[in-house]
C-alpha cells in the first residue's frame, strides 16, 4: 500500500462509512433533503462579520503567526506564545482598554505581541472554552512544554493561569502537573477548574482559592476532559497504556464509570445538555455516543477506508450538541461537517465537491451559533462559508 502523508491522503480521500448513526428502531440515518451540500480561511488576521448583513466590521491585523484559536467570551463584557484580548463594542468596533464596560471580548492565540492586552502563554486544545461561563475568568497555559525527553526544573514546569477579567490581574497560578497540560476549563457553575495532563493525572481545583481538591491518577497520557452540565461529573480521556474514557465525581473524586469502546484516544468530549449521554470524537475517523453512568455504548459512527493507512489522518473534532441536545454536530479534520438529528434520524453534511481537492488540512474549526441556526466553516481556499442549519 506504500507510505501515506497528509497530501496523499487528501488526494485519495473518498467519504465512506463503516458505521452510521441509527434510530431507536435500529434504522440507519438518511440524508436530509438537499444534502450533502458542497462548496466549490482564516490565516494571519481575524475577521469580524455582522451575521445578518454579512458586513465585515473589523479586521484584527498584525499577527505574524498563524492563529490557532479564536473565541468570543460567552457573556458581553513559543516560540513565545501570546494570548491577545481584543475588546469590541456591540457594533463590532474596537474600543480602548478604558472603555471596556459591557463590551464583547475575543481571545486568540498567536506568536506575536500586540498593543492590546497580551498574556504570555497559549490557550488549551480540544474544544474547551478559554472563558469561564460567567466571562469573569480566562484560563491559559504557560511553560507548557513536554518533559518526556528529560526532567526540567520546578520553575519551568507547566502551569495553569487564572486571569481575572474584572481586575485585569492574575488571580492564581495552578502548579502540580509535571508534563504538558492538554486541557483545562472552568466548570459550568464557575466554582471549579479541571485540568488534564500527559503526566497521567487529572486535577480538580477550587476556582476561588486555587486549592487542588483532587488528583486523579491514571498513568500514561491523558488527552482531554469535559464537565457535565451540572458540574457534578468530569469525563477524562486516557490514551495509553489503555484507551478509556473515565467519568468521576467532581465533589468526591470517586469513579463513576469507564468506557472502553475506542481503538484510539478520544480527543473531543461533549455532554448532552441534559447530562444523559456523552459524545466522543477520536482518531481514525470514529465517534461514539455512550451512557456516562453505566459505560454502555448507545451509538457509533465511523469512516471506512480501503487503505488502512489513510485512517491515521482522520480525527473527529469539534463535537458539540446543539438545538437543546436534539442534534449533534461535528467535523472531520479534512474539513467536512456533519449534523445528526436524533429525533428525525436525518443527517446533514457540508463538504467540498469530490473534484475540489486541497493539499492541506484546514487549521480553523467550524463554529455553530448559540441559537443553533448558523454554521460557519472556514477552509484553506480563504473563503468563509455561512450555512443556514
Amino acid at each position: 500500500m506504500g507510505s501515506m502523508n497528509q497530501r496523499k491522503f487528501l488526494e485519495q480521500y473518498v467519504y465512506a462509512l463503516e458505521h452510521d448513526f441509527t434510530s431507536s428502531s435500529a434504522e440507519s440515518a438518511v440524508w436530509a433533503p438537499n444534502h450533502p451540500k458542497y462548496w466549490v480561511g482564516v490565516d494571519e488576521d481575524i475577521h469580524v462579520f455582522h451575521v445578518a448583513t454579512q458586513e465585515r466590521l473589523q479586521v484584527l491585523r498584525r499577527h505574524t503567526g498563524v492563529i490557532g484559536t479564536v473565541q468570543f467570551a460567552p457573556c458581553d463584557v513559543e516560540n513565545k506564545h501570546m494570548v491577545i484580548l481584543w475588546e469590541l463594542d456591540g457594533h463590532g468596533e474596537l474600543v480602548s482598554m478604558k472603555e471596556r464596560e459591557g463590551k464583547s471580548v475575543i481571545a486568540d492565540t498567536t506568536e506575536a505581541k500586540e498593543d492590546r492586552l497580551c498574556l504570555e502563554g497559549h490557550l488549551t486544545s480540544f474544544g474547551n472554552s478559554a472563558f469561564s461561563p460567567d466571562s469573569k475568568t480566562i484560563i491559559y497555559l504557560s511553560h507548557n512544554e513536554t518533559t518526556q525527553s528529560g526532567p526540567c526544573e520546578a520553575a519551568s514546569l507547566p502551569r495553569i493561569n487564572i486571569w481575572n477579567m474584572e481586575s485585569r490581574c492574575l488571580r492564581h497560578q495552578l502548579l502540580g502537573h509535571e508534563d504538558t497540560i492538554m486541557w483545562a476549563a472552568v466548570s459550568p457553575d464557575n466554582l471549579k477548574v479541571a485540568s488534564i495532563s500527559w503526566d497521567g493525572t487529572a486535577r480538580i481545583w477550587d476556582a476561588s482559592s486555587g486549592v487542588c481538591l483532587h488528583v486523579l491518577g491514571f498513568g500514561g497520557q491523558l488527552w482531554c476532559g469535559a464537565f457535565s452540565p451540572d458540574a457534578k461529573y468530569l469525563a477524562i480521556s486516557q490514551g495509553n497504556p489503555k484507551t478509556y474514557v473515565h467519568v468521576y465525581e467532581t465533589g468526591t473524586g470517586h469513579p463513576v464509570s469507564r468506557f472502553e469502546g475506542f481503538r484510539r484516544a478520544a480527543h473531543y468530549l461533549a455532554w448532552s445538555p441534559d447530562g444523559t449521554i456523552i459524545a466522543c470524537g477520536a482518531d481514525r475517523g470514529e465517534l461514539c455516543i455512550w451512557d456516562p453512568y453505566t459505560g454502555k455504548e448507545r451509538m457509533r459512527w465511523r469512516l471506512a477506508f480501503e487503505n488502512p493507512l489513510m485512517s491515521r489522518f482522520t480525527m473527529v473534532r469539534k463535537v458539540q450538541f446543539v438545538d437543546g441536545g436534539r442534534k449533534l454536530i461535528f467535523q472531520i479534520n479534512e474539513g467536512t461537517v456533519e449534523l445528526y438529528d436524533f429525533e428525525s434520524n436525518l443527517k446533514k453534511q457540508f463538504t467540498r465537491r469530490a473534484e475540489d481537492k486541497v493539499d492541506t488540512f484546514p487549521r480553523s474549526e467550524m463554529v455553530c451559533s448559540g441559537d443553533s441556526r448558523l454554521l460557519v466553516v472556514p477552509d484553506v481556499d480563504e473563503v468563509l462559508r455561512l450555512w443556514d442549519l
